[in-house]
């Protein structure tokens, strides 16, 4: 078992936002949607101030798994989950 899923296999998120980053350099979620998700400074255009996804419920199925496409680089450099674990 990954240290960074739990016993259920999932992610272990603390909601750091991390995975919601850069999503112009995420070629397959325009190609999924149509739609531009980065709002201009790097961030997803439904990533909360809270660090939580407005359209979870029907978020694009690439962002289920969007933490297991991000870098093992990047996650030690900005994901708290990977940090702690």
């Amino acid at each position: 078992m990954s240290k960074f899923l739990d016993e259920n296999g999932n992610w272990k998120c603390t909601a750091c936002g991390m995975c919601c980053r850069h999503p112009s350099t995420v070629k397959w979620l325009k190609e999924q949607t149509g739609e531009d998700f980065d709002r201009g400074d790097g961030l997803c255009k439904h990533l909360t101030d809270d660090n939580r996804c407005r359209i979870y419920t029907i978020r694009p199925h690439g962002c289920n798994t969007a933490n297991y496409s991000v870098s093992a680089e990047r996650m030690a450099a900005e994901c708290e989950s990977y940090q702690e674990a």
